[in-house]
């Protein structure tokens, strides 16, 4: 939503994934939330919507959140969020848990 709305680093994020410097793993209820938002408080950016679900449809590796399994995990070396009682932990299975500000800062402008 972020992307859509104010760019910067949201933005530089959707534009790493979409240039292939990324991959995103990620789950059909992060769209499900991000359509219930837009529909909801944002009407008239439907069109942006559906270009953002085009590209995560494109570009993510989609794991269900009961489905998440060990091989998923190993490659991955980030999980990037802004859950502060999560970014405290710092770590999960060995894989780091940063915030998109701190993630952004492995790829200078």
């Amino acid at each position: 939503i972020s992307a859509i709305f104010f760019g910067g680093k949201p933005r530089r994020l959707i534009n790493l994934i979409a240039d292939d410097a990324v991959t995103l793993i990620t789950v059909q209820e992060i769209i499900t939330e991000i359509r219930h938002i837009i529909v909801a408080k944002f009407p008239d950016f439907l069109e942006d919507l559906v270009k953002v679900e085009k590209l995560l449809d494109l570009y993510s590796l989609w794991v269900r959140l009961s489905g998440v399994t060990v091989t998923v995990f190993r490659s991955c070396n980030y999980i990037v969020m802004g859950d502060k009682d999560l970014l405290d932990t710092k770590e999960y299975n060995g894989i780091k848990i940063v915030s998109l500000s701190e993630f952004m800062q492995l790829f200078p402008s």
